[in-house]
């Protein structure tokens, strides 16, 4: 008697669990879905998570109730994640156990790696910063830094995040604040190396965090615009020079990040977007450029979001499709007759969406 082929219901089934555990980045992010199918291209509206503020009640004027806006974002879900392997009809025969050990996990860990790399690149829509580029921070100043900006901008206290490189976690790990025999309440820490929850963050190291490559804007750029202006006019740079959405200039000792990335023109003029908008007037206001580094990301869980939308399972073909916990995967077996291959194919349909750029801060590094 033959063996009866795995059913891709039940790779599906046995694969998400594992996509969850594995991810860093995106088990720390607001994310948004529903049951709806979706092909790659089309646009869905998300809703941002509201934030509210207080006022002082008045016993003469009785309370002042405030407008409730419900405020929505357009996402394009225009990113299908993938993973496929060719699998021979003996290995669709395996043991299930068998098969997740040899197919499943490493599948998953490799779309967890791909989501959190692009949920990480959303640092480039955040203007605010703490420590220096290219230098891997090594204080604690650095995490109750990100804190103090945080609280600044009136981020909500929980959940908090504090995602780090390698070399950052190295450094942090260093600091008798984290890992001090005496002065650690989490023996984790020493036996495992986890930083933990301190400063207000739950921290966690991931391998995808982002390096910007900044761009050429070079020579001696000024702009000149008024307050509250969101596209500059540059002016006297070097010809042929760059700037790369991402960036972060300085005008007039006030922070921004450029918003697209735009060639200036051969004399070295051009317009660039900028966020936040201008704080001031400026006049001949010098621009200066900071340097490529590492982006580690300190934010609160609705700075980002991951949007996921369910394929539908591929005609023609044995596949499925099953939801969990806010996520969605596909599942497809199918045989090539052009290459004569089997083929099992993992995707997911996503984007990816900054909802409040001031939810979050950039820990250079």
């Amino acid at each position: 008697m033959s063996n009866s082929f795995l059913k891709v219901e039940d790779i599906a089934a046995r694969s998400l669990p594992f996509l969850e555990a594995n991810l860093a980045f995106a088990g720390a992010v607001n994310r948004n879905f529903d049951d709806a199918y979706k092909q790659k291209g089309d646009k869905v509206q998300v809703r941002k998570p509201s934030l509210f503020s207080a006022t002082e009640f008045s016993e003469s004027a009785g309370v002042t109730f405030g407008e409730v806006s419900e405020e929505k974002v357009d996402v394009s879900l225009d990113t299908i994640l993938t993973v496929d392997k060719k699998v021979g009809s003996a290995e669709m025969t395996m043991n299930i156990n068998d098969f997740e050990i040899q197919y499943i996990m490493p599948a998953m860990k490799g779309l967890a790696q791909s989501i959190d790399t692009h949920l990480a690149g959303l640092y480039k829509d955040i203007p605010y910063t703490v420590g220096a580029a290219a230098s891997t921070p090594d204080a604690i100043t650095d995490v109750t830094g990100c804190k103090k900006i945080l609280e600044a901008n009136k981020a909500p206290r929980s959940p908090r995040y504090l995602v780090i490189n390698e070399d950052a976690e190295a450094k942090l790990l260093e600091l008798d604040a984290f890992s001090g025999m005496y002065k650690s309440n989490d023996s984790t820490v020493m036996r495992e190396g986890y930083l933990g929850r301190k400063y207000g963050f739950d921290i966690a190291m991931d391998q995808n965090i982002a390096y910007h490559t900044k761009g050429t804007l070079a020579g001696s750029p000024v702009t000149t615009a008024s307050a509250g202006a969101t596209t500059i006019a540059v002016t006297a740079a070097t010809g042929s020079t760059t700037v790369i959405k991402g960036d972060l200039i300085v005008i007039d000792s006030n922070q921004y990040v450029v918003t697209a990335s735009v060639d200036l023109s051969a004399a070295g003029a051009g317009n660039i977007g900028i966020y936040p908008a201008l704080a001031g007037d400026v006049t001949a206001g010098a621009i200066t450029i900071i340097g490529s580094g590492v982006n580690n990301l300190a934010f609160h869980k609705d700075a980002f979001s991951l949007v996921n939308r369910p394929l539908e399972p591929a005609s023609g073909q044995q596949s499925a499709t099953i939801n969990m916990n806010g996520l969605s995967i596909r599942v497809t077996y199918g045989y090539d007759m052009k290459y004569k291959l089997f083929m099992l194919s993992w995707d997911m349909l996503t984007g990816f969406k900054t909802l409040y750029p001031e939810l979050a801060v950039r820990l250079l590094g």
